[in-house]
């Protein structure tokens, strides 16, 4: 999940640079890439939306690329 969570970040800060097509592709691409995380937290019993929500403040705010789920 680290990994998929830190290219949507990545992603995501690219697109505010990009207008239009681009801009909204990017954003897709970044949400599809966080089905990855969200299943396997909830394959693991966690509360998806939580863990996915505190993994993108972990890598997004704080810098910490390489959490993922436990």
């Amino acid at each position: 999940g680290a990994p998929e969570v830190q290219m949507a970040v990545h992603l995501n800060r690219c697109a505010t640079h990009c207008t239009g097509a681009a801009s909204m592709a990017l954003n897709a691409f970044a949400e599809a890439l966080l089905t990855i995380p969200t299943i396997l937290a909830q394959n693991a019993g966690m509360s998806p939306l939580d863990t996915v929500t505190e993994l993108r403040n972990l890598h997004a705010a704080q810098g910490k690329k390489n959490y993922g789920i436990n």
